[in-house]
């Protein structure tokens, strides 16, 4: 708060606290302090820093379009190596098995 409005808060507040009547406080101050009170309330905007040299090092800057070309390709077909281990599995398995059959038959 600034200092007019601080020194018309604490002229209001005193003749509130007195018991009088605040209907001869005149509307400029009424005013002055409706405006301090609802500006509390507003976000503030940060002040911008001046005389710093930054440099931005981010990588995640990317072409929209790029992005939407991906997004909207047909994904990838997986590769096949996993099927193949398990046909390799069940081949070794099923020639252990005719091993064992062999032997005890």
């Amino acid at each position: 708060m600034n200092k007019d409005t601080r020194e018309a808060l604490a002229r209001l507040e005193a003749e509130l606290l007195a018991g009088e009547d605040p209907s001869h406080i005149d509307d400029d101050e009424l005013d002055l302090l409706l405006e301090e009170f609802l500006e509390e309330d507003e976000p503030q905007a940060p002040a911008p820093v001046t005389g710093v040299r930054a440099y931005n090092a981010d990588q995640t800057d990317e072409d929209l379009e790029v992005y939407s070309d991906r997004v909207y390709a047909e994904p990838e077909k997986p590769g096949h190596g996993l099927n193949i281990l398990a046909l390799i599995s069940i081949a070794l398995s099923a020639l252990a098995l005719a091993y064992l059959l062999a032997q005890y038959l």
